[in-house]
């Protein structure tokens, strides 16, 4: 009798190891946006691209180079509103999280579907798109009076 409750009891550990490893295990729910496209002008970079099927909205991370030895990137994300697939972000947004100093040099830029909110969807672990880049100018200075 012992040997059956403990068989018992390893079968239900196993399939509960097994449950919860898949969960964390998640894939993927949506697809990669395709197309991505930076388009500086004046004052600011536009971010487009084609829209995925189930998306609420999309995270667009880039990454700043602030120097090239030893190579140094500034990782900054952005956040578009609803479902739109595009977003323009003036220069001065891009600013260092650490020193609160705006960015300027090369970037490159990838963007993710993200998934409705909601206990049955799975992690927003969703692929990024391929990458496009940019340039970020020098900020502009105002003089000393």
């Amino acid at each position: 009798m012992k040997k059956v409750i403990l068989i018992g009891l390893i079968c239900v550990v196993t399939v509960m190891m097994s449950a919860s490893l898949s969960v964390a295990k998640s894939k993927p729910s949506l697809p990669a946006p395709e197309s991505l496209i930076c388009t500086t002008d004046e004052d600011s970079v536009v971010f487009a691209w084609s829209g995925v099927e189930g998306a609420i909205s999309y995270s667009i991370d880039a990454d700043v180079t602030v120097s090239e030895d030893p190579q140094i990137l500034v990782e900054v994300s952005f956040s578009s509103d609803g479902a739109n697939t595009s977003l323009d972000v003036p220069f001065t947004a891009f600013v260092d999280p650490i020193t609160g100093e705006q960015l300027s040099g090369s970037a490159t830029a990838k963007v993710k579907a993200l998934n409705p909110p909601g206990k049955g969807n799975r992690s927003q672990n969703n692929p990024f798109s391929p990458f496009c880049t940019f340039t970020l100018p020098e900020p502009v200075t105002e003089p000393a009076p």
